[in-house]
């Protein structure tokens, strides 16, 4: 009996421990930030040069990305670098070395080509010899036969120029009868293309009206706040603690840089003296350099998503957006 207390002791501590060090990840993983640092430069000799690193738990965890010549990408853990798995690839073949697969099957065509080559020629040679003697007999025959009379030929081109005015009268028949029947059509498909204009049109103000009067309720108007609003507090909470940008503008035209530093005096409420622009009026230019530093918090970005995500009434606007039937209130 003792043996069986003790088993379920051991048991017990043993899953209290795996328990508390669940916890003690999910804390790590919840309030302990991701920190972020950006820097870049843009000059006109040596091109675009960027550099992100991301650290986790006093940089236990980093991940580098760094592009110059080409993007490179760096994982470390506890200093270690951890080296990702890349695909081989195929080591290629000199220029004249070729599978030995691939010599027999060009072999095998050509060939199958040379023979086909040889019976076509023959069959050539005795199709023309038979056609000529054909024609030959053909010609003997013809010349042989006497010439048609006077009378049987004044005939036979009265019959034909009868026949032939009918034709035309039918022809001219014809072409006006599918004249009429395209005219026909072509005012039924402006018809048709009509209705669907005026359809749309009908469809489009109605859906204008009615997300409209769905917008205006009081109902809708709170829910729209209130996603507003924590999307604001997110944004706050992973906007950069530190932000600097310099940049030197400049293009062909005065007046498309002038309107370039009224956009930033329009935005300097917001952005503040941390972006700093520099006009040039006399060549078309862009180089600068910029810098960035912030952090992320899981437990503060989740604690919004969550809020958003889990309210009925966002669920609720969402359906009626879409123009679902709403159950269940």
């Amino acid at each position: 009996m003792e043996i069986f207390f003790l088993i379920l002791k051991t048991a017990g501590v043993i899953l209290l421990f795996i328990l508390g060090l669940i916890l003690f990840l999910a804390a790590l993983l919840l309030f302990v930030p991701v920190r972020y640092r950006a820097e870049g430069r843009l000059a006109e000799e040596t091109g675009i040069g960027a550099y992100i690193r991301f650290s986790w738990l006093l940089s236990l965890i980093t991940v580098r990305i760094e592009y110059a010549d080409g993007l490179e990408t760096a994982v470390r853990a506890v200093g270690i670098r951890l080296r990702l798995k890349r695909r081989r690839r195929r080591a290629a073949r000199p220029d004249g070395a070729r599978p030995e697969k691939e010599q027999s099957g060009q072999r095998g065509q050509a060939e199958a080509s040379s023979g086909s080559n040889h019976i076509g020629r023959a069959e050539a040679s005795s199709g023309s010899g038979r056609i000529g003697q054909a024609g030959a007999s053909s010609d003997s025959g013809v010349s042989g036969q006497p010439e048609a009379s006077s009378d049987s030929g004044r005939i036979g081109q009265a019959e034909d120029s009868g026949g032939g005015s009918r034709g035309r009268l039918a022809a001219c028949r014809e072409r006006l009868r599918s004249l009429a029947d395209g005219c026909v059509r072509m005012l039924q498909d402006i018809r048709l293309l009509q209705k669907r204009l005026l359809d749309n049109a009908e469809r489009i103000r109605e859906n204008a009206v009615y997300y409209r009067n769905l917008l205006t309720e009081e109902e809708s108007r709170r829910t729209v706040s209130m996603i507003w609003l924590h999307l604001k507090k997110l944004l706050s909470h992973t906007k950069p603690k530190e932000l600097s940008v310099n940049l030197t503008v400049g293009a062909e035209d005065p007046a498309v840089t002038g309107r370039v530093l009224a956009v930033n005096g329009m935005l300097y409420p917001w952005l503040g003296e941390a972006v700093s622009i520099r006009p040039d009026f006399e060549k078309a230019c862009l180089y600068g350099d910029f810098y960035v530093k912030g952090r992320i918090r899981a437990c503060t970005a989740l604690y919004h998503i969550l809020r958003v995500i889990l309210d009925k009434r966002t669920w609720t606007l969402i359906r009626r957006l879409k123009k679902e039937e709403l159950t269940n209130g």
